[in-house]
C-alpha cells in the first residue's frame, strides 16, 4: 500500500486516485507498520491547498508581488500543519484535466486558492467540490471569497505623501493588462488628485503593456519631447515600484536628478519587489499579508460580516481573521445578502529615497 501511494505517479495514477485507495484501506482495517492510524484519520489531500494560477500566469513569470502572495499563503498554512499543491495555470486545465486533479465530493484537498483572474466558469466547476474556494488579486462576490489589496487606498497614500512634499504637478506611469480596454487605475487616481485640488494632464500619462523596470523606463523615454516644459510634472506615480524602479533609471540617464528634481512614487509594497526596488518610495498592501489572510479563510471558518457606519457601506468581520488587518466589502449586487466576501488587506506608506520635496 505505501509503496503504491509513493510511487502510483510513476505508474500513472494520479494522486485523487491513491488518496482514495488510502482511505479505503483504512476503513477496512489496514495498519501500516509503525504509525498510529485509524478510520478517521485524515487523507493525503486533506493536508493540502490546491493552486491554480490565473489565465496566462506561469509559475516562472510571475512578479515579485504575486510570488510573495504565494509565498504568504504557504508560510500560514505551513503553521497549521498544510501544504500548497500548484495544479497549473487555468488556461491549462481544460479538456478534463482539472476533473482528472481533482478527486470526488468529500475526499479532496482542505481547500482551493486561486491566484489571479480566472475563467467564472473554472470557479463554477470548483465550487462543486464542495471544498472552500478563495481568489487572491481578484474578486468575485458571488462565487467565492476574495482576498486583495487595497489599491484605491495606496493611491491615496502615494498622492497624500506627494502632496504634503509640495507637489502639485503629478504624472502617471501605469499598465494596460491584456484584454483590458484601459488601465484599471486611472481613474481612481483622478479621483484621489481631485480630492486633493489637482488634476491629472493628460500629456503626462505613459500607459505600457508590461509593468516590470523595462516598462517603467520605456515610460519616461515616451515623454522625452516634454521633459523640458514648464508644466513638466515634479512628481509621478507608478503602477509598482518594479516600473517606478526603472522610470528612476531613465530618469538619471536623462540627466534628472531624483528626489531633487523630480520624485517618483510606487502604487504597491516596495518590500514585494527585491533588493532592486529597495529605494523606492511605495505605498500598498503588504503581499505576505495578502497570503496569510487567504490561508486564514481556507482554514478557519467565516463568519457573516458585521456592517458598520462606514461611509461606503463596508463592514467588519467579527472574527479574528482581520481585526486590523483588513476590511470586508459585501456583495452590492446582492444587497449585503451574499454569503461571500471581499477582505481588503490595507495599504501602508513606506518612504524610500526616491521621494522628497518638490523643488523650489
Amino acid at each position: 500500500m505505501v509503496s503504491l501511494i509513493l510511487n502510483g505517479r510513476r505508474h500513472g495514477i494520479n494522486p485523487a486516485t491513491y488518496a482514495r485507495v488510502w482511505d479505503h484501506a483504512l476503513r477496512r482495517g489496514y495498519h501500516p507498520k509503525g504509525m498510529r492510524v485509524d478510520s478517521k484519520t485524515p487523507s493525503l489531500l486533506a493536508r493540502q491547498v490546491a493552486v491554480i494560477l490565473g489565465h496566462s500566469l506561469r509559475l516562472h513569470t510571475l512578479g515579485h508581488h504575486l510570488a510573495q502572495v504565494l509565498e504568504g499563503l504557504h508560510a500560514e498554512l505551513l503553521r497549521d500543519g498544510l501544504t500548497v499543491t500548484y495544479l497549473g495555470p487555468d488556461d491549462a486545465l481544460g479538456d478534463g484535466k482539472l476533473e482528472q486533479l481533482l478527486p470526488d465530493v468529500g475526499a479532496g484537498f482542505r481547500g482551493i486558492a486561486t491566484l489571479g483572474p480566472i475563467s467564472r466558469g473554472r470557479l463554477t466547476s470548483l465550487r462543486r467540490k464542495e471544498t472552500p474556494v478563495v481568489s487572491l488579486c481578484a474578486s468575485f462576490p458571488d462565487l467565492c471569497h476574495s482576498v486583495l489589496g487595497d489599491e484605491i487606498e495606496a493611491l491615496r497614500h502615494a498622492v497624500k505623501h506627494l502632496h504634503l512634499n509640495g507637489h502639485r504637478r503629478i504624472g502617471w506611469i501605469g499598465h494596460r493588462r491584456n484584454g483590458e480596454h484601459d488601465d484599471a487605475l486611472l481613474e481612481p487616481l483622478r479621483a484621489e488628485l481631485h480630492a486633493n485640488g489637482l488634476a491629472l494632464d493628460s500629456r503626462y500619462v505613459a500607459i505600457q503593456p508590461h509593468d516590470d523596470r523595462a516598462a517603467g523606463a520605456e515610460a519616461i523615454f515616451t515623454l522625452v519631447d516634454h521633459q523640458r516644459r514648464r508644466d513638466f510634472p515634479t512628481a509621478f506615480v507608478c503602477r509598482n515600484c518594479l516600473m517606478a524602479s526603472g522610470a528612476v533609471t531613465a530618469l538619471k540617464r536623462e540627466r534628472w536628478s531624483v528626489p531633487a528634481d523630480i520624485s517618483v512614487v510606487g502604487a504597491d509594497h516596495p518590500g514585494s519587489n527585491g533588493n532592486g526596488a529597495s529605494h523606492i518610495t511605495g505605498a500598498g498592501p503588504d503581499p505576505l499579508r495578502v497570503g496569510a489572510t487567504a490561508a486564514q479563510l481556507l482554514v478557519n471558518p467565516l463568519r457573516k460580516p458585521e456592517p458598520g457606519p462606514s461611509a461606503n457601506g463596508q463592514g467588519r468581520l467579527k472574527d479574528d481573521l482581520v481585526s486590523g488587518n483588513g476590511h470586508v466589502k459585501a456583495d452590492p449586487a446582492a444587497n449585503g445578502r451574499s454569503e461571500y466576501v471581499d477582505v481588503l488587506v490595507p495599504a501602508e506608506l513606506v518612504v524610500g529615497s526616491s521621494s522628497g520635496p518638490a523643488p523650489l
